[in-house]
């Protein structure tokens, strides 16, 4: 927060705290409805440019540091952060609960969205906002936190007014993802090209912002996660690389592997119907399903804003998802770190060998998400596996059932 003082302009504010006046823009979607003259004493958000580490962090290599509002806490009992390819991160923190300490009193407090981050081995690992406060009311008296990634309030919230109009004409998926996340103080980072430009689309005033996104990012194949300075994250799925760790039933540090199968969602045709609209046709595009042959499951969709070239584009993406979808494993390992010594990250490659899961022979997965858990005893990852070349709708070979 800032508080206005007399003379001052976005300008000035900008060239204050930002050492340049072209973010007074900025500053002003942040605060919808501020309009100069500014009014001396009115306290304005000012949204942070990047994530900073503070020097007081430990770099033992597997020290958890946690660190609200910029001060350590070190009273935390248990731990549990997720992170996904196609998902915001998430945190999960119990602690012991004092009511009488006033640091405690501060630093709990409901509707406070404090920021929170963590670092393992003086390496950040998240950074986010305090969201739900659970006291316990048993003898234990402890308190359940619950935090989200930073760009997680894109999934709570609609557009602010400052950034309207909310329609964009032949705007691709970085330059749309940029002006909504800028009012927040947040970056949209792409892995590679964002692709082809969308014709229209627009964001209804009533629609969250981060669910508008993933829409369109369905449709370029892309997935939105979010990155340890808790921005946005655009990437595609890998395809081709070397597993950061080859895993086998029997052998450290493989503990379990479980298979989930979702054969309802399963289908031998997909087809995308585009839209009609005055000097557009609709059109259609299907896409066969090679490995379901001798029974009929089809499904049909509509892509929003999905023209003549950019339907095969949209269906291709859907079907890859399907394959992402419909079969997946959950291994725990009793490490947080790869055959390499980095941590678990989703959209890695893991060659795993489990018969009691059905993966007959080593084979090659993509990791999809990783929750790293910690308590007074021990930690584990527990790591989310889709097949390789799935999402992307390039998936060939034999499956490991096979």
């Amino acid at each position: 927060m800032y508080d206005i003082v007399a003379g001052d302009t976005l300008e000035k504010i900008s060239r204050k705290i930002y050492g340049s006046e072209i973010y007074a823009g900025l500053i002003a979607r942040a605060n919808p409805g501020l309009k100069e003259p500014l009014t001396q004493g009115t306290s304005i958000i000012l949204p942070n440019r990047s994530a900073k580490i503070p020097k007081n962090i430990s770099a033992s290599k597997d020290e958890v540091s946690v660190l609200i509002e910029g001060k350590r806490f070190r009273f935390w009992q248990s731990i549990r952060l997720s992170r996904a390819l196609d998902v915001v991160d998430t945190l999960e923190l119990s602690a012991p609960f004092e009511p009488d300490n006033p640091y405690f009193k501060t630093t709990f407090q409901p509707f406070s969205f404090k920021p929170i981050q963590i670092f393992v081995g003086g390496s950040p690992l998240f950074t986010g906002t305090l969201m739900s406060v659970t006291p316990s009311l048993n003898e234990s008296k402890t308190i359940e936190v619950s935090a989200y990634a930073t760009c997680g309030v894109l999934g709570d919230c609609t557009a602010p007014a400052s950034a309207y109009p909310l329609q964009y004409n032949k705007q691709n998926l970085q330059e749309i993802a940029t002006k909504l996340c800028e009012p927040f103080g947040l970056t949209a980072h792409f892995k590679e090209s964002a692709g082809s430009y969308f014709s229209r689309v627009a964001l209804k005033p009533t629609e969250k912002i981060l669910d508008f996104l993933m829409e369109l990012s369905r449709q370029r194949n892309f997935f939105i996660g979010s990155s340890e300075d808790g921005n946005l994250i655009f990437q595609k799925v890998v395809s081709s690389g070397t597993p950061v760790a080859i895993l086998k039933q029997g052998v450290p540090h493989l503990i379990s592997a479980t298979t989930t199968f979702s054969p309802q969602e399963y289908y031998s045709h997909i087809t995308g119907i585009g839209s009609a609209r005055v000097q557009h046709k609709g059109g259609q595009y299907t896409v066969k399903n090679e490995k379901l042959k001798n029974i009929l499951r089809p499904f049909t969709f509509s892509p929003s804003d999905a023209d003549e070239g950019t339907l095969k584009e949209a269906t291709e993406s859907k079907i890859g998802r399907m394959y992402g979808n419909v079969v997946s494993y959950r291994i725990e390992v009793s490490t947080w770190r790869d055959s390499s010594g980095n941590l678990w990250e989703p959209n890695t490659l893991i060659s795993l060998e489990a018969e009691n899961a059905m993966i007959y022979k080593p084979y090659i997965f993509v990791v999809r998400s990783v929750e790293f858990t910690q308590d007074q005893e021990k930690q584990t990852a527990s790591i989310d596996l889709i097949l390789r070349g799935a999402f992307d709708g390039q998936f060939s070979g034999d499956f490991p059932w096979q």
